[in-house]
């Protein structure tokens, strides 16, 4: 939340993970973003995480961590479109918002086969 003469600013943790999710969609390489929070991920959340859309917001004093869920298409170097998906939440959310982004983790839940071309109809 930020104050200023005018007034307050909220913006709200759906517009945060609209804007992350967007971010790492248009990342090569990704195939979604998973939707659902992981079981394991369960038992590291704390009273301060919310999870919205598949991703996880932790708030603190001196601004926000983010975790995304991926899933990567076969074939690709994850570690690299890792790399790439952390810098471009970084930077969307920080642009877009102004809120400090401290850091971003990626987890990737699943590997998904490019999709086959559609099949031509021998009629």
């Amino acid at each position: 939340m930020e104050e200023n003469k005018n007034g307050t600013i909220r913006i709200s943790d759906e517009v945060i993970a609209d804007i992350a999710i967007k971010a790492a969609q248009d990342v090569d390489g990704v195939a979604g973003v998973q939707q659902r929070l992981l079981e394991n991920a369960k038992n590291i959340m704390s009273s301060r995480v919310t999870f919205v859309k598949g991703v996880l917001l932790a708030p603190s004093e001196s601004g926000l961590e983010l975790t995304v869920q991926i899933s990567v298409l076969f074939g690709t170097k994850v570690q690299e479109v890792c790399a790439v998906v952390q810098r471009e939440v970084k930077e969307a959310v920080s642009d877009m918002t102004g809120i400090t982004v401290n850091a971003v983790n990626v987890s990737v839940v699943s590997v998904a086969l490019p999709k086959a071309p559609a099949k031509k109809s021998t009629k």
